[in-house]
């Protein structure tokens, strides 16, 4: 059998030791598909990220936050640290977080808001159902 090798990090910077990068208890129960559009029918903006907007745990998080700031979009949030069930469930339908839906529809990571951004396409995709379908993931 083959030997895990052990995770690379993706630049020189030294290994993170945050505990928002540590996965979820193994014995943590995955929510259900209705569990996760339950909270997704209860926003019209929703931001999936570690930590709150007041307080990001990691900087994918920060910089979801900052976009969504800079263009005064209101939004709610889930601590994914503290729901770990629905981090797993999440991770089914993207492997990273923060995640951003607009009415039910992924928009994506932090990545993915600072392009739409960019592109002058956030309000868009947020507002219009043509816009997120043309920003969806």
């Amino acid at each position: 059998a083959l030997a895990a090798l052990p995770p690379r990090p993706c630049c020189d910077a030294p290994p993170c030791k945050s505990s928002a990068h540590a996965l979820p208890h193994p014995d943590t129960p995955v929510a259900t598909e209705e569990e996760v559009e339950e909270y997704l029918s209860r926003s019209k903006i929703l931001l999936f990220m570690k930590g709150s907007p007041e307080s990001p745990r990691c900087r994918f998080s920060r910089l979801a936050v900052e976009i969504l700031r800079q263009h005064q979009v209101e939004f709610d949030y889930i601590d994914v640290l503290e729901h770990p069930s629905l981090r797993l469930a999440l991770q089914a339908r993207w492997p990273t977080f923060p995640q951003l839906y607009s009415e039910g529809v992924l928009l994506g990571g932090s990545d993915q808001l600072k392009e739409l951004a960019s592109q002058g396409e956030l309000l868009n995709a947020l507002s219009s159902s043509t816009g997120r379908e043309k920003a969806s993931l």
